[in-house]
């Protein structure tokens, strides 16, 4: 059976721009196979002039004009049964020679004319044996929680609709997004979400088309829900993972459930059992909080559409009420723990020697509960939390599995494994440092007084320093090839990247990528770019949906008591590394720094080098200067700096405090230590 794309809704007015506009819209992207429209408000005669705005080949109408459908496939259409809230057609597929009734509801309000309606779709029913699909405005919910505020929805209210329901064999189509498909468009106390729009299908229905999925789209145009229907092949159905929540660990039974479930016999491998016994423990948890709270996420949809309609509130009405209650479902999207906090992770030696001392219970129940309580650690789904509260169950029987491996890394640590790190690192550098013997390697282009340099490497993370000539790159790939092969490490090709750039010829950058099978990083406007994805992220309930954004990021990122968020804004961050670095260039002599300064300052007084082309990074050094230099000052000492130009005085260098008049001795010199 081919994909067949349908699409039902209440657009209350064709006549609206900005229903038709978002039906062609959609149309246009998805091509539909058959459009049903309720309420067009429109006379019956105009459905041919839609049928041509939509491109469609088959357009009708029921007998009052409340319901109007279009199909574009080459079919055959029977009408069975035409009435005031339903009409039903035999749609026979000519190039498949198969048939399929359809039955398009629009429900009176009245609870007594419904049941006209009920008789209507049980007659139909009744007399076709073919695959039937059932969908519409149906104007009654089908249990309680299909509905919020307003008058509660009693059994009764809907008895009728479940009764025609189960004796016609229908069954209700599972759904995405948005739990409700109506609203009644007001806020506060008056506020009524149901689920009105749905879609039933027979059981051969669902044996025809192995796939039926159906899309509540976002309401525009109209106070209801467009119907996205989706019909098909079986696609493989997603398995949601595991994620622990928060709340299961306020139910009195948690622990209890967690202890008699840890405690089951299993066998194996110590590591191996750890790993099973948390499997186990996942499954157990998630059928209990199934069996104790119901559909989680299922309600966590609801929770979401009811924040998305605050917005729209706010959007209509921007009253401090609105707004207050806006901020409030929003702040809770920042994660201002590491805005405040920030993300050290400096060792030192001390902390370095105590990482191979066998922990004691005591201390690895510190770690845990020291850790965020909303992280989890991989992608098991298990949360701190949950490791905090089952601590007790895990700490002896942990430390009593893991103390033997323990002290084979303390013994293999200091002789073995250092020792067998450092020798791969010295082969890969010794590698990469023989290039240089072949004449027709092109390096990276160094500065006159400089050393050559083809690499740089800190812990597992390697820098190679380049030509773009492809010779010159095949040698390092061989290089680095050799090296997997030799010591047994992979490169994350996912992972590793080069720059150039931002003027080489796009010719020469796909060069690159081709022999070295790596992306090019960005070079420009990354910041901006990172301030779009955070505004998006913050703003926005949806990936696919543009939200207004209320302030600006900059605004935002003003301290929480000037009323910002207290985010971090990514150019004063640039600014502060920038000028960090200009104090390193400045007050130590490494690598770095003589590179650097043999490349823009040869012989130059740094204070004074002016902006002469070059890279983004020395550029953007001069810029942090005139910041940071005034706030560097030289203690007179055994090292050399300029007695004119450097700030030894407290009170800022000479040249800018002697009259201009003065002629300057630039052979005085003073021996001074740099601090």
């Amino acid at each position: 059976m081919m994909m067949m794309k349908a699409f039902i809704w209440n657009i209350r007015s064709v006549r609206t721009q900005q229903a038709f506009h978002m039906l062609q819209m959609l149309h246009r992207h998805h091509q539909f196979t058959f459009v049903a429209l309720m309420e067009p408000f429109q006379q019956a005669r105009n459905v041919e002039v839609y049928k041509r705005k939509l491109g469609m080949n088959i357009a009708g109408a029921n007998s009052t004009g409340k319901i109007w459908y279009f199909i574009e496939v080459n079919v055959d259409v029977q009408v069975l049964l035409d009435t005031t809230q339903q009409i039903s057609f035999k749609l026979v597929l000519l190039d498949q020679n198969k048939s399929l009734v359809i039955t398009l509801v629009y429900a009176k309000c009245n609870e007594s004319e419904r049941l006209h309606l009920w008789d209507d779709i049980y007659q139909v029913a009744d007399s076709i044996n073919l695959p039937r699909l059932v969908g519409g405005d149906f104007n009654v919910v089908l249990h309680e929680d299909e509905k919020i505020g307003g008058i509660p929805i009693q059994p009764q209210d809907y008895e009728d609709f479940a009764f025609c329901v189960n004796s016609s064999k229908l069954m209700d189509t599972s759904f995405r997004d948005s739990h409700f498909t109506w609203w009644n468009g007001r806020g506060g106390a008056d506020c009524i979400f149901k689920r009105l729009d749905r879609v039933f299908i027979t059981q051969q229905f669902q044996q025809w088309f192995a796939q039926v999925e159906v899309e509540h789209l976002t309401r525009t145009g109209s106070d209801h829900a467009h119907l996205f229907i989706t019909l098909g092949e079986q696609s493989q159905a997603s398995i949601r993972p595991f994620k622990f929540l928060k709340f299961l660990t306020e139910h009195q039974g948690f622990l209890s459930i967690v202890r008699d479930n840890w405690s089951s016999n299993l066998d194996g491998n110590p590591f191996m059992l750890f790993k099973q016994k948390l499997k186990h423990i996942k499954k157990i948890l998630s059928a209990w909080s199934k069996e104790v709270y119901g559909d989680i996420f299922k309600q966590l949809i609801i929770r979401e559409e009811i924040v998305r309609i605050k917005e729209e509130l706010f959007e209509g009405d921007p009253s401090p009420l609105n707004r207050m209650e806006f901020w409030r479902q929003w702040r809770q999207k920042a994660n201002v723990t590491w805005c405040a906090e920030g993300d050290r992770n400096t060792i030192s030696e001390e902390d370095n020697e105590l990482l191979v001392v066998v922990p004691t219970a005591d201390e690895v129940k510190q770690a845990v509960f020291a850790l965020n309580g909303d992280s989890a650690c991989g992608r098991g789904g298990l949360t701190t939390t949950f490791f905090r509260l089952v601590g007790i169950l895990l700490a002896q029987m942990c430390l009593m599995w893991l103390k033997p491996f323990m002290m084979v890394t303390i013994f293999l640590n200091p002789s073995f494994i250092q020792i067998w790190f450092f020798y791969q690192k010295k082969v890969l550098t010794r590698a990469l440092n023989n290039l240089f013997d072949d004449p027709m390697y092109r390096g990276f282009g160094m500065p006159k007084w400089s050393a050559y340099l083809n690499h740089m490497a800190y812990a597992d993370d390697t820098i190679i320093f380049t030509s773009a000539g492809r010779y010159s790159l095949k040698l390092v790939m061989e290089v680095l090839l050799n090296y997997e092969t030799i010591s047994g490490q992979r490169m994350n090709r996912d992972k590793s990247c080069f720059y150039m750039y931002k003027t080489c010829a796009m010719s020469l950058v796909q060069d690159v990528t081709q022999t070295t099978g790596f992306t090019k990083v960005p070079t420009r406007y990354t910041i901006q770019e990172l301030h779009r994805v955070f505004t998006r992220f913050y703003w926005s309930n949806k990936e696919d949906k543009r939200n207004r954004h209320w302030a600006s990021w900059l605004n935002m990122c003003y301290p929480r008591q000037e009323g910002g968020m207290g985010f971090r804004y990514l150019f004063d961050v640039s600014k502060a590394l920038f000028a960090k670095l200009w104090w390193r260039f400045r007050t130590s002599c490494t690598l770095w720094s003589t590179f650097i300064w043999n490349k823009y300052c040869k012989r130059q007084i740094p204070t004074l080098v002016g902006w002469k082309g070059g890279s983004q990074l020395w550029k953007k050094m001069l810029e942090a200067r005139d910041d940071i230099e005034h706030a560097i000052w030289w203690e007179p000492r055994n090292g050399s700096s300029s007695f004119w130009f450097d700030n030894w005085t407290r009170i800022g260098p000479l040249v800018k405090l002697i009259p201009a008049s003065f002629q300057l001795n630039e052979d005085i010199e003073l021996n001074i230590l740099k601090m």
